[in-house]
C-alpha cells in the first residue's frame, strides 16, 4: 500500500517525521488495507500544497481505474471535486440539491465568457444589445457576461465584425459558477 500512495521509500520513518502531504497519503494507505470496494474520503486534499494536491487528485484517479474502485469524496474544493469526480450530488442545508454526471450538469448552465476587446466601450455596448448574453459586468481589465454555448462564437464573430479588436474571448464553466448558481436560487434564501 506504501508503493500505491507513493511512500514505499519512507516507510521505514517515523510517521511524526511526514509532511501534512505523506501524513493524508499514508491514512488513505491504511483505509485500503482491507482493500474496500468503497473508499470514503472526507477533504482529502484539506492543508495540502499544490503537488500534494496533485498527487492525491492522481492517487484517487488511479483507485478508480485500475482498480474499480468507487471513491466517496466530500469536500467544499469545488475545483477539486470538478478534476476528479464523474458523478456528483450537492447538498444545501441538508438538502440534495442536485446529482448527476458532472460533465452533464455543467453542460446544462450557460458559460461564463471572460473578453479582452478594444474599444471596450464599444465592445459593452454592443454585448448588451446582445439579448442572450447576460450578467454583463466591466471589471476594468476585461468584460465578464454568461450565454448559452451554442452562441458564443456569434457573440465573438459580432465583436469582430464590428470591428471590435477582440485579443481574448475566454468562456469557462466551473463547478463552482454552477453551485453558487443553484444555492444562490431566490427561492433557497427564504429557507434561510
Amino acid at each position: 500500500m506504501l508503493a500505491l500512495v507513493g511512500l514505499s521509500d519512507r516507510g521505514g520513518d517515523r510517521v511524526k517525521a511526514y509532511s501534512h502531504g505523506m501524513k493524508q497519503r499514508l491514512g488513505i494507505a491504511q483505509a485500503l488495507l482491507p482493500n474496500p470496494d468503497l473508499l470514503i474520503l472526507d477533504e482529502p486534499t484539506n492543508g495540502l500544497d499544490p503537488q500534494g494536491m496533485k498527487e492525491v487528485r492522481e492517487l484517487i484517479r488511479t483507485l478508480n481505474a485500475e482498480r474499480g474502485m468507487t471513491i466517496f469524496l466530500s469536500s467544499h474544493l469545488l475545483n477539486e471535486i470538478e478534476q476528479v469526480a464523474t458523478r456528483m450530488c450537492i447538498l444545501h442545508r441538508g438538502e440534495l440539491i442536485v446529482q448527476g454526471a458532472v460533465a452533464e450538469l455543467l453542460s446544462r448552465e450557460e458559460i461564463h465568457v471572460r473578453i479582452v476587446a478594444e474599444p471596450r466601450e464599444r465592445a459593452l455596448e454592443l454585448l448588451r444589445g446582445l439579448p442572450w448574453a447576460g450578467a454583463l459586468r466591466d471589471d476594468g481589465e476585461e468584460i465578464v457576461c454568461t450565454m448559452p454555448a451554442e452562441r458564443l462564437a456569434e457573440s465573438n464573430a459580432s465583436l469582430v465584425n464590428a470591428g471590435i479588436a477582440v485579443s481574448s474571448f475566454a468562456p469557462r464553466r466551473s463547478l463552482e459558477d454552477y453551485f453558487l448558481g443553484i444555492t444562490d436560487h431566490p427561492d433557497r434564501q427564504a429557507d434561510a
